[in-house]
Parts: C-alpha cells; structure tokens; sequence
C-alpha cells in the first residue's frame, strides 16, 4: 500500500464535522472543555477513537503511528485512500518493530490510550517523543537511527532519551553540510542554534563513516560527547588542547566569544547569563531566550545584569570571571540558587521569591550558608 510522507496541515483523517481552526494536525481536534487534544482516524470506513492527548503535537503522532500500523496490516481508510502522516514517516522507522508485533487493532488502540493516560508512556512500548529514537525494551536504552539515501543507519544506543535525539540532530546537521540527503529532511529535535558550537567539529570530519563512528563511540562513553568538543549544553564547546570549556552565543547574527572556563557547567551558566542580559535589554539573540538552566537560578541576578548599560560590558563582565577562579562572584553571581554577593561588604545575600514577592533571608560570610538559608525556607 502506498503512503506519502507528511507535513502540517493535511486534511483527511479528521473529522469532517470539526472546523479548520480547531484543528492543526489530521486527525486531531481540541476538547474545548477540557483544552486537551483528541486524535482519531478512519479505518475501514469508519472513524476510530484513538485517545485524548496534552499536547496536539502527541495527539497527532498517535494518528502517524496509527496509519504506519494500518499500512502494515495493509488496512483500509476511507475511500481506500493512501494514509498519510502529519510528521514525515521516517521520523517513524525506530518503531515500526514494536509496530509489527501489535497483531489486533483494538490492542494497537489500547496501546495508544495508554500512551494518552500515562506521563512519558509512550517509553511503555518502546516510542520516544524524538525522531530516529525509540526504547529498547530488554536494556532500558535508547536507540538512535536515521535515514539516510534511503538507508536507515543505527547511530549508537544512549542512557538518556535526550542525548539520542542529539545524535539524531547532529547527524543531521552533518548530512546537510556535506550535502548528505537525510530522509527525515533536515529537522532538529532541538533547536539548531544548540548546535552552533559544534559546526566547525562537524565539518571537519569528511566521511559519513567517521562521522557515525563519532556518534557510536559517544554512545559507547560516559560523558563521551566531550571526547570531539561538544557540551551537552547549548553555546558551550571543548576545547582539546586546553581541556576548557568555550562559552559562545550568536547575537544580532554575529557570534560573540563568552570566555573559557574550567568547568563545563560554568561556561553554559555565562551563556545563560548573556541570554537573559539580551531578553532584559531588547537585544535579537538568535537562539531565542532559551536557557540552559530553569530562570529561577538567576532571580538573585537580575538587578546586577540591569545594571550593565552594553554589550562590550556584558562580555567584559563575563570574560572577568572565566578569568577568575570561582570568578562568578565577579559581578554578583553565585553557583546557587537564591544566592548573590554584596560587593562591598563582600557577603552572601540570601533571598527567595514567594507569591510574586522577593523575601530577604539574611547576609552570611559563606557562600553556602546563604543557599542553605534559602533551602530551608524552600522546604
């Protein structure tokens, strides 16, 4: 049975009942009661409840991953029409063996509304919420595939969920530099600007091969993303002759150097801290406002960042701490939430924001006892 590939926006599936603007996706349709999405497809001519989902997004992969199984137990939709998908099939192949093993329709519905009731379930039975990843039920990892010229290519199998779809991404990115078609079109699980760091890593290495061996023997490492440069966080990069970390971020489309700090951490907070500084003073930074921790870790900081007037500023700011052990305390900044320092009594101002409103804890002579003070109030 011939299906075609898909994008937003495809009529067909749907209800024919609901109106455009209460549906993005095939298939999918809001409970306006509730603001949950609900997901469902003709089969054999008749519409077919699939479950009712938190987000759209989910909803209207449960209608892909619906019609993949309604092509390989060559059913029917309605007017024997070809299925087709909301996001590209190929995003779909690390399924398709969980997919084969379902042998009834009711227990692929039943499948699909576990999903639907259950935070992450779609781990149950070996979906991912990325592309080109999917659970290896017997080990409790992840799989990260991808197709290429026609060519699904195994790129290693991870801990974490997240650092799969990484892999996917950077696979990607590769094949679009070198010109590689990539099946899944050149579609990021995250946004691409993550990545930028990684670009010249990336374009140095000449061959898919290598660049696959790259990625399996990450998989195959602790921490082995940093064995060729790259962070786990967004804006930071390695670099190997110095063992540092390079902190970096696009700005007005021009990329701007940040510092090099010791700790890998330290370099993705300056990126964190540049960023805010940009939202705060209406600067484009073309990542978005997107932060490589929660907001909150810098409530205590806002006011010092206010205070810096221009970019040359920030930057220097920055560039003094990468310059100083523990040098964060430069311009106010502390490693914990809820802490800043007082630079002329050189003491650690403790603080937390209840109901919308910043509560005073206390000044102490240790940088940890102020984040303590603040631990206690929060419990």
């Amino acid at each position: 049975m011939v299906s075609s590939g898909g994008g937003r926006g495809v009529a067909g599936n749907a209800d024919e009942s609901n109106s455009s603007n209460e549906r993005t996706y095939q298939g999918v349709s809001i409970h306006k009661s509730s603001g949950h999405y609900k997901a469902r497809l003709y089969i054999d001519r008749k519409l077919t409840y699939l479950g009712t989902f938190g987000t759209e997004e989910e909803a209207a992969r449960a209608v892909d991953r619906m019609s993949r199984w309604c092509e390989i137990q060559e059913k029917m939709r309605r007017g024997g029409e070809a299925f087709t998908y909301n996001f590209n099939r190929d995003e779909y192949v690390g399924e398709e063996v969980a997919l084969e093993a379902v042998s009834t329709q009711r227990e692929m519905i039943t499948k699909l509304k576990e999903v639907a009731a259950r935070v992450g379930g779609a781990a149950s039975w070996g979906m991912s919420r990325f592309k080109g990843v999917s659970l290896e039920k017997k080990t409790g990892r992840w799989k990260s595939q991808i197709m290429i010229d026609n060519k699904s290519t195994h790129l290693g199998t991870f801990d974490e969920e997240e650092e799969a779809a990484r892999a996917v991404d950077r696979m990607s990115i590769w094949c679009k530099i070198h010109g590689k078609i990539n099946n899944g079109g050149h579609t990021f699980n995250f946004e691409s600007s993550d990545y930028a760091s990684e670009e010249a890593a990336l374009k140095a290495i000449e061959t898919m091969a290598s660049m696959v061996k790259k990625i399996r023997e990450f998989a195959a490492r602790a921490c082995g993303v940093a064995s060729w440069g790259m962070s786990r966080f967004k804006g930071v990069s390695l670099k190997k002759k110095t063992g540092r970390w390079r902190a970096q971020v696009t700005i007005d489309n021009k990329e701007t150097h940040l510092g090099t700090f010791d700790e890998e951490e330290e370099a993705a907070r300056a990126v964190d801290r540049m960023s805010i500084w940009c939202k705060i003073h209406g600067k484009t930074k073309n990542g978005c406002y997107k932060l490589n921790f929660d907001s909150s870790n810098y409530a205590g900081e806002e006011a010092a960042l206010q205070g810096v007037d221009s970019m040359e500023a920030m930057v220097k700011e920055i560039r003094e701490v990468a310059a100083l052990a523990g040098g964060a305390a430069a311009l106010g900044s502390s490693r914990f939430r809820g802490v800043r320092l007082e630079k002329r009594s050189r003491r650690w101002k403790s603080h937390i924001t209840i109901d919308n409103k910043e509560t005073h804890l206390g000044t102490f002579d240790q940088e940890d006892e102020a984040a303590r003070a603040y631990d206690r109030m929060s419990i």
